[in-house]
């Protein structure tokens, strides 16, 4: 018991904090081992162990640190940061990391003690009062957040729709499809974006609202849909504003603040 009254005011010496706030900080939140902390320490593994138990905290398996060695510091706060978000689904998150969405559960997993489903569902309550004009989307991807808020930003009432194969955003008067890509594939040095229009061709819609992110910039196309072919179509994604066929909707949103018909914009 005097061992560990000394290593006791040992710590409040070294560290400001009682042994069993620092145990757990080293445990549970920089999730280091036994032996590491005996180093801090200077004590054994063994002891370390027994002060653990005494302590009813339990062995660090140490993901939290793998994982940030594996993806940045403070990777664990940023992955929680986002998972947390009401705004953001997991499948955003796992794109984020450059990871699978079914790792992304598992790293849910790891850190809260439980499946991603029991943290949606706190999402999804979260959600409510809040005002937010995704009405019945489950996970909403990020670029259709980007959207929503950079038309609310232009004073434009936003209403979104989920369609069987698409979500539909009503503003200003105006339907869209949206639409959006993450990955280009590349011809030479440039990065293009492929559209497929075939189940939308058959829906009542003004515009094709379509993001598309490219390794360097990422950009929304603003496509009136008298410019939009019924089957499949190619965006180039560069920074020159002037090359293809499309270029002159890149971050067109003035087009979408007029009130004249859709079928008469002209840029």
């Amino acid at each position: 018991m005097k061992k560990r009254e000394a290593l006791n005011c040992f710590v409040k010496s070294r560290y400001g904090m009682g042994l069993s706030a620092f145990m757990k900080q080293k445990v549970e939140e920089e999730s280091l081992y036994d032996y590491e902390i005996g180093h801090l320490l200077h004590i054994s593994s063994y002891y370390v162990c027994k002060l653990r138990k005494a302590f009813g905290i339990r062995r660090s398996d140490g993901f939290r640190r793998r994982f940030e060695e594996s993806y940045g510091p403070n990777a664990v706060q940023r992955f929680k940061k986002l998972a947390e978000d009401p705004d953001t689904s997991l499948a955003d998150v796992a794109r984020y990391f450059g990871f699978s969405r079914q790792y992304a559960h598992d790293v849910c997993k790891k850190i809260y003690g439980h499946p991603y489903t029991k943290l949606l569902g706190k999402k999804h309550r979260g959600q409510r009062g809040r005002g937010l004009v995704f009405d019945g989307v489950s996970e909403t991807p990020q670029p259709l957040v980007e959207a929503v808020n950079k038309l609310k930003s232009l004073g434009l009432p936003v209403r979104i729709d989920k369609r069987k194969h698409c979500y539909m955003i009503s503003a200003n008067g105006y339907t869209m499809v949206f639409k959006y890509a993450l990955k280009p594939f590349r011809g030479g040095r440039r990065e293009y974006f492929h559209i497929n229009n075939v189940r939308s061709s058959n829906t009542d819609f003004h515009f094709v609202l379509f993001f598309c992110k490219g390794e360097k910039e990422s950009a929304f196309f603003i496509i009136p849909r008298r410019y939009m072919p019924r089957t499949n179509s190619t965006l180039v994604l560069d920074g020159k504003s002037t090359r293809g066929k499309y270029s002159q909707f890149k971050n067109a949103w003035d087009i979408l603040a007029q009130t004249s018909d859709p079928g008469e914009v002209h840029r």
